[in-house]
């Protein structure tokens, strides 16, 4: 006869999630396109404050309408995209100081 030792139940307990680099440092964030997709609305303007999870950009990929989110609160710097313009994965769309 072949006996086996009974197998352990081991419990993984995942380290705590680290604030990603981009919240915990200082100076701007730079907002990318997730995806290819076609800007179809811009809810903000240059220089208005915005707040961490506001809605920046609504990008339509997929047939699906995507909001882009403010990663940090701020003023916004800079934006190089505007409504009905294509973008590709990585473009830059707009910088928060």
């Amino acid at each position: 006869m072949l006996f086996r030792s009974t197998p352990k139940l081991v419990r993984y307990t995942p380290p705590p999630p680290e604030a990603p680099e981009q919240l915990t440092k200082q100076g701007p964030s730079v907002i990318k396109a997730p995806l290819p997709g076609t800007i179809i609305d811009i809810k903000v303007q240059r220089g208005q404050q915005v707040r961490r999870e506001q809605t920046l950009i609504v990008l339509e990929a997929m047939k699906m309408e995507n909001n882009i989110l403010a990663e940090k609160d701020g003023v916004v710097k800079s934006i190089t995209v505007s409504s009905g313009s294509t973008v590709m994965q990585g473009d830059i769309l707009m910088e928060i100081e």
